[in-house]
């Protein structure tokens, strides 16, 4: 991934054919989190009313069903991804780069959970072989925030 251009509304990106192939896989894999209950730490289970904690739990799904609307939108918006000289282009609105980030945090965070929450991950087979798509999406959507940072960073600079 690299910053093509960018205006002080937004910023254009562009991905090679396999980073754009798995940019929509880690978007249309949102959202991750599953909608089992999850407590909101390890110890709160026994502190909550389980009021607030359901409360909780259904601004958390509209949340995630706005974002999933959003992202519909987004790459079903035109052109969202431009074939440019053997290279994709995308814009972004600088309003939507923070967006961007949260919706691949929970992607991130989601195919995590769903890997059973390890505290090692720095044991890439044993993921792998787990759930290979859930650790492929899970690192990726890592990367791309990583990436995504990196170069607004330097935009910024």
């Amino acid at each position: 991934m690299r910053l093509v251009s960018t205006t002080p509304t937004s910023r254009v990106f562009a991905l090679n054919e396999k980073e754009r192939v798995f940019f929509l896989g880690v978007l249309r894999s949102y959202p991750a989190v599953p909608d089992a209950r999850q407590p909101l730490s390890r110890g709160s289970a026994d502190h909550l009313d389980p009021g607030d904690e359901h409360m909780l739990h259904q601004a958390l799904a509209e949340h995630r069903k706005g974002n999933s609307a959003k992202i519909r939108r987004w790459l079903n918006g035109g052109s969202r991804l431009k074939a440019a000289g053997g290279e994709w282009h995308f814009s972004l609105a600088r309003k939507d780069f923070n967006w961007l980030l949260q919706v691949l945090n929970d992607v991130r965070v989601g195919h995590w959970i769903q890997l059973g929450c390890p505290d090692d991950v720095h044991d890439p087979l044993a993921l792998l072989r787990k759930d290979p798509t859930a650790f492929l999406h899970m690192e990726a959507a890592g990367m791309f925030q990583m990436e995504l940072l990196r170069l607004a960073k330097g935009d910024a600079d």
